[in-house]
């Protein structure tokens, strides 16, 4: 029965001591909290004085010239403008020409679109590569390009034959490459070589009738007559032209 007592004592004096010392605990927490949440005394602070509150610099446009100029959304953006110049486009070569035959209806050039390139037959109004031809007499040609017209001297553009070519006449260049199909029969492929034996080109229609041109190498003289054609030379300011037509 001592035993019993004796143990309830130490137990109530043990929770007495647990309760003094919570006490001790929450007293010393107590005053930490009012020491720091109570005001400082009149006259005295640790810390220094706010500094004054300054007044905002004026807006200047300049400094937003950036975000102006270069969109957060659209980084591309920006106020230059650039103007491309417009795209000239390279006017071509002239084209050559190698006689005029005027037979009435107005004349007819014997042209080629460059160096090397097939001659054709061309009156007022038809095309030679990109160039229209709008007229056409012994000192001047007129063509014209991509709506431009362009005034040439026939020196420029006239290319007069060789020697190599047998003394032929500036029309004779005009040969195959202006045959249509029916021309290309008449047209021998080489001169044989023997007596009598000529070359005669591709038809072409005039206002008079139809003509046929004298090829490189055509050596048949003014008034030859071959293959019920007979053979026609004039000489002409662009030089000696000759055909042949259908004798009547």
């Amino acid at each position: 029965m001592r035993r019993k007592l004796l143990a309830g004592n130490l137990a109530l004096l043990a929770l007495a001591g647990a309760g003094l010392w919570k006490l001790r605990v929450d007293y010393r927490r107590a005053r930490e909290r009012y020491r720091i949440l109570s005001p400082a005394p009149a006259g005295r602070n640790d810390l220094p004085p706010p500094a004054p509150a300054s007044a905002p610099a004026p807006v200047q446009p300049a400094a937003y010239l950036d975000a102006a100029a270069n969109y957060v959304f659209s980084p591309d953006r920006n106020p230059t403008v650039v103007v491309e110049p417009p795209k000239v486009k390279p006017r071509p070569t002239l084209p050559l020409l190698f006689g005029v035959m005027s037979l009435g209806g107005g004349p007819i050039a014997i042209m080629a679109e460059k160096q090397n390139a097939p001659h054709k037959t061309v009156r007022l109004g038809e095309m030679i590569g990109e160039f229209k031809l709008l007229g056409v007499d012994k000192d001047a040609i007129s063509l014209e390009w991509d709506g431009q017209a362009i005034q040439a001297h026939v020196s420029d553009v006239l290319v007069r034959p060789s020697a190599a070519e047998g003394g032929g006449s500036t029309t004779s260049a005009a040969a195959a490459p202006a045959a249509g199909g029916a021309g290309a029969t008449l047209m021998n492929t080489a001169a044989s070589g023997r007596p009598g034996e000529y070359i005669i080109g591709g038809p072409t229609q005039t206002a008079s009738g139809t003509i046929y041109t004298s090829p490189p190498g055509d050596t048949a003289p003014h008034g030859a007559v071959y293959q019920g054609k007979r053979k026609v030379v004039r000489q002409t300011p662009f030089g000696t032209q000759s055909w042949w037509e259908d004798v009547r």
